[in-house]
C-alpha cells in the first residue's frame, strides 16, 4: 500500500486576474502630497506602479487618480524603491475602467486634443536631398 496520493498535483493561483496597464495616475497622501504615477497593472481589489518622486511607505494610506478622473483610495501593501502595490479599499470593475479610458482618448481625439509630449516626439533630421541614381 502506498502513502503517495495517486492524483496529480495541480497549483492553485490565488490570485486573481490583474490587467496589464500602462495608465498615467497621480497619487495623493497627506505625508506626501500629490505626486505622479504610472499604473503598470490593475486587478478588482489593487494596483501596482511607479511613483515618480518620494516613494510610498507601507501601510500608508492614499488615493490614486487615473487620467480618467476616477479616484481610486487605498493602503500600501508593499514598496520595492519608487515601485509600489496597492490594496484598493473598494473592488473595481475592471470593464468600467477600461470604458471610461476609451471615453476619454475618443474625446480627446475627436476635439484635435490630442498632444504627443516633446519627450515622445521623434526629432526631424535635416537630410540632403539624396545624390543622383547609380544603376550598376
Amino acid at each position: 500500500m502506498s502513502a503517495m496520493p495517486t492524483e496529480p498535483f495541480v497549483p492553485v493561483d490565488h490570485r486573481e486576474r490583474r490587467d496589464r496597464r500602462l495608465l498615467r495616475a497621480t497619487v495623493w497622501s497627506p505625508e506626501i502630497g500629490q505626486q505622479d504615477a504610472l499604473v503598470r497593472n490593475i486587478s478588482r481589489n489593487g494596483l501596482g506602479g511607479i511613483v515618480s518622486t518620494a516613494p510610498l511607505a507601507l501601510g500608508m494610506h492614499v488615493v490614486v487618480t487615473l487620467l480618467a478622473g476616477l479616484q481610486l483610495p487605498g493602503t500600501v501593501m508593499w514598496t520595492r524603491g519608487t515601485a509600489f502595490g496597492l490594496r484598493l479599499r473598494e473592488d473595481v470593475d475592471l470593464d468600467f475602467v477600461a470604458d471610461e479610458l476609451r471615453k476619454q482618448v475618443a474625446a480627446h481625439f475627436a476635439a484635435g486634443e490630442w498632444e504627443v509630449s516633446s519627450r515622445h516626439q521623434q526629432k526631424q533630421e535635416q537630410r540632403e536631398p539624396p545624390g543622383p541614381v547609380r544603376r550598376l
